[in-house]
Formats: structure tokens, sequence, C-alpha cells
């Protein structure tokens, strides 16, 4: 898995394959995704979406709660 240059709002490190979940400015959780490379930039890929997302200065509303490798269940 390869680091993507960013944390999440826990100062956590942000990589490749990494599930995160979204929150909006109130707190409230918005989406669960993973975060993949796509057409040369890492992007959030929202769970029942078909919309990939670059990842911006927003990051700093992710979470990270596992990844796809050990926690298929998650996404």
């Amino acid at each position: 898995m390869q680091f993507i240059g960013i944390k999440d709002k826990n100062d956590k490190d942000i990589y490749e394959d990494d599930i995160v979940i979204g929150y909006d400015f109130d707190g409230n959780i918005k989406f669960t995704s993973k975060i993949e490379f796509y057409n040369g930039s890492f992007r959030t890929i929202i769970k029942g979406w078909d919309i990939k997302y670059e990842i911006g200065s927003w990051a700093i509303e992710l979470e990270i709660i596992g990844n796809i490798h050990e926690n298929k269940n998650l996404y």
C-alpha cells in the first residue's frame, strides 16, 4: 500500500486501499469510502456510488477505519 501524502483527522497516515469514513462539518457520517489510485491521482471511491472524488484539502474530514486487505467486510 502506498502512502498518499496526507493524514486523516486523527493524524494517521492514509494509504491506498484504506477504508475511511467521511464526515460533514457537523461531525455526521456522510459516506464510507475506499482510497484508490485512479487516472493519475488518489481518489475516494464511495461505496454504492459510481463516483470517484479526488482527494484534496478536505481530507481532514476523513477517518481511517481499516483497509480492504484486513477488513473486506467494511467496504
